[in-house]
């Protein structure tokens, strides 16, 4: 019973800090307000960037009907901020000029958007150590702007060691891999469409060669304020690496050493009318998925049969604005899954949601918040750590759970020798960089290990974060976390090893 109600409970909570916030949206304006409408837009680019991309960017068409002068004057500050979020730009500005009054009396609007590319190519020799993933030594190659799309080209040469080969000291029995990811937007008949195209290729002598491919193409087919979303998707998985769950039944790799696949997928983004605030309305997204796993000479294995079918509704709020090297805003996600194995005519289903916020209090200091709670009806989450810096991923399974991450970064370092010097030549040398405590917390229910849904088995991890932002190039920054069990680390009175004990240093934030 106490179970049932501390789950209640949290669901209560995560919908509330979803729904809490929600407003219907209030018209701006009277009968008697003047009317504008775009009339025109205009691009003036310093750089690769494509007027598509930024028109992407801007979720602007030309067209748009803005009720009252100080509404026209939300509607561009929001369209400049949607720029500014846009790590691949160093600038950003909006003009509008208003034309005569029509004999309808609306007021045509031109708009001017000017920008100027950050620096967004880079190949620099890369550490990365994760206690979960390993070691990595590589190069990076990253074209943040690829083809002036707004989208990035990944390309990774290098060479891994994982953790148990690592702490054996076999340097020599890594894995030479190159990586390669990409998604290129286009038009496609007028309509928004996406080409993915994704290589991973590796060689080890332990497990020979690996290769995984998956490409695909998305199309929006936009209808009376919705978007629908269609597309198709080929697989081919060569000598891949089994699932943690399987690997002990199974071995560390697939048997049967290869396997195509194929999948469908639509996705139907409908406005609800519900509004927060500046960050947007909350959509309803219902979603369908097809995927058939095959070999044509040969069985797949028990945990690749197929086909399914994947059926998930969602409501998805909010956005997140860049002010400086800091984030402001608030997302919320709250989702039902439904896989189908038409095969083993067996269901496996899921609640999942998050809500975040992100909310500087000074341009040094941003603290920053996030509530996650899941439910797995079927099979459990087997890497559940990942929520959690200062624990393995995979030394917690979980059944369902409620996790709290909750970070303090200020910015302690700004290093600007182009101010000091007013010297552009400089520049290179410009950087910020911010420092964080964290604290992270878990209740779970854990069947593989034991662990009940309850406070006095509650997981309590902390350390810190140092993130680095070169400010020659917006779209490149570093993150170093070493986090703690702490539970472990008061129980123990030392500092926790293995398990309970988590370092990473990498790009991207940990939310």
């Amino acid at each position: 019973m106490m179970m049932k109600n501390y789950i209640r409970r949290g669901l209560i909570l995560l919908t509330a800090l979803l729904f809490f916030p929600l407003q219907l949206a209030r018209a701006q304006g009277t009968a008697t307000s003047t009317v504008y409408y775009i009339h025109s837009i205009r691009y003036h680019i310093e750089g690769i960037t494509t007027a598509y991309a930024l028109q992407r960017a801007m979720e602007i068409h030309g067209g748009e009907v803005i009720q009252g002068k100080d509404a026209l004057g939300a509607f561009v500050q929001d369209k400049l901020q949607l720029l500014l979020n846009q790590r691949v730009l160093e600038e950003a500005k909006i003009d509008y000029h208003l034309l005569d009054r029509e004999a309808d009396g609306r007021i045509p609007v031109d708009l001017t958007v000017s920008v100027k590319d950050t620096w967004n190519l880079i190949a620099l020799p890369y550490f990365k150590y994760d206690s979960n993933t390993g070691l990595e030594l590589s190069v990076k190659g990253r074209d943040f702007n690829f083809l002036g799309t707004m989208e990035p080209l990944k390309l990774d040469l290098g060479y891994t060691i994982d953790p148990d080969t690592l702490s054996s000291g076999s340097l020599g029995k890594g894995t030479f891999f190159v990586d390669l990811e990409s998604k290129t937007p286009f038009l496609l008949a007028h309509h928004d469409a996406n080409f993915v195209f994704n290589h991973y290729f590796a060689v080890s002598n332990q497990f020979g060669l690996e290769y995984l491919n998956t490409t695909g193409l998305t199309v929006d087919f936009p209808y009376r304020g919705t978007v629908f979303t269609v597309g198709a998707f080929q697989g081919i998985s060569v000598n891949e690496e089994e699932l943690y769950q399987y690997k002990s039944l199974y071995g560390d790799r697939y048997p049967g050493y290869w396997y195509l696949s194929n999948w469908l997928s639509a996705a139907w983004t409908i406005p609800t009318g519900l509004r927060l605030g500046e960050m947007g309305v909350v959509n309803y997204v219902p979603s369908l998925e097809f995927r058939y796993n095959y070999k044509i000479d040969g069985d797949i294995g028990d945990e690749r049969h197929g086909p399914t079918t994947t059926v998930a509704h969602a409501l998805d709020v909010g956005r997140f604005d860049w002010v400086g090297n800091f984030r402001r805003g608030f997302l919320g996600h709250l989702e039902l899954s439904n896989e189908y194995n038409l095969f083993f005519s067996t269901w496996d289903s899921a609640i999942t949601g998050f809500a975040i916020l992100y909310h500087p209090v000074a341009d040094f200091f941003g603290p920053s918040f996030r509530f996650m709670g899941d439910y797995y009806f079927g099979k459990p989450d087997y890497l559940a750590g990942f929520p959690l810096r200062g624990i393995l991923d995979k030394s917690i399974v979980a059944q369902y759970g409620l996790y709290l991450n909750a970070d303090f970064p200020f910015r302690l370092i700004q290093f600007v020798p182009s101010q000091w010097f007013k010297n552009r030549k400089y520049a290179f040398f410009d950087f910020e960089q911010q420092w964080g405590p964290f604290i992270d917390m878990a209740l779970l229910k854990d069947p593989v290990h034991g662990t009940s849904f309850s406070l006095n088995d509650m997981f309590v991890t902390g350390g810190l974060e140092v993130v680095t932002f070169p400010l020659f190039m917006r779209s490149f920054y570093i993150r170093i976390s070493v986090g703690l069990d702490l539970r472990a680390a008061v129980s123990e009175k030392t500092i926790p090893q293995r398990d309970h004990r988590e370092i990473y240093v990498g790009l991207g934030h940990h939310y």
